[in-house]
């Protein structure tokens, strides 16, 4: 929430309407405020809801816009009904933490699944023991994506990803110069090789 005292909540939720995506992260206690059996107070979850089930029951291009993420429990416990068919990221599990993090990025962007960029990226985090898939899966040559290619990738993704890297105490892919590079925080860059992991990725 960024609502200071005396802001006006129903302008608050109303943005959900015109929102290009809505995350909403299931929890039990997130459906135990949807239900609003608490006497004598309200939540504001059944009122979120009233304007997603106007976006899900509306124009189709709406649907997807609409995700969410389940953090406890299972769907029925966690989510409220009208999101029951949805698919949801799940979260549940901290050791693929990384790995869906990343599929909800690249939808969030719009990137193709089958993007070589995403392959790369999945094989990067296999390696680094984040992904789904076993560490010592080999990121061989012939799966690197061209430079090409990532640079059309990581203009979907732009700033907002750049200063999550940051955030992190990690380096990021960015093109300067018509080059690839990897820019550190500090503002210093070092050339950009598909086949090697960053300095900060490095084992001492």
């Amino acid at each position: 929430w960024e609502n200071p005292p005396g802001a006006d909540i129903q302008r608050f939720v109303d943005r959900i309407e015109k929102a290009d995506r809505v995350l909403i992260v299931g929890t039990k206690e997130y459906r135990r405020k949807y239900e609003n059996k608490d006497p004598g107070t309200g939540t504001v979850v059944a009122l979120e809801m009233k304007i997603v089930w106007a976006r899900l029951t509306g124009p189709a291009n709406g649907h997807p816009a609409v995700i969410p993420l389940l953090l406890d429990g299972d769907v029925k416990e966690s989510l409220p009904p009208v999101l029951h068919a949805q698919a949801f990221s799940d979260f549940r599990n901290d050791e693929r933490y990384f790995d869906i993090a990343l599929d909800l990025l690249i939808g969030l962007y719009g990137i193709s699944p089958r993007h070589p960029a995403v392959s790369h990226w999945k094989k990067q985090l296999a390696r680094d023991g984040f992904g789904r898939y076993s560490s010592t899966i080999p990121l061989d040559d012939e799966d690197l994506p061209t430079d090409e290619k990532m640079k059309q990738a990581l203009k979907r993704v732009g700033s907002r990803a750049l200063n999550s890297a940051f955030d992190s105490n990690q380096p990021a892919v960015v093109e300067q110069h018509g080059q690839l590079v990897w820019l550190y925080s500090d503002g210093t860059t070092k050339p950009y090789d598909a086949s090697e992991a960053p300095e900060s990725y490095h084992e001492s």
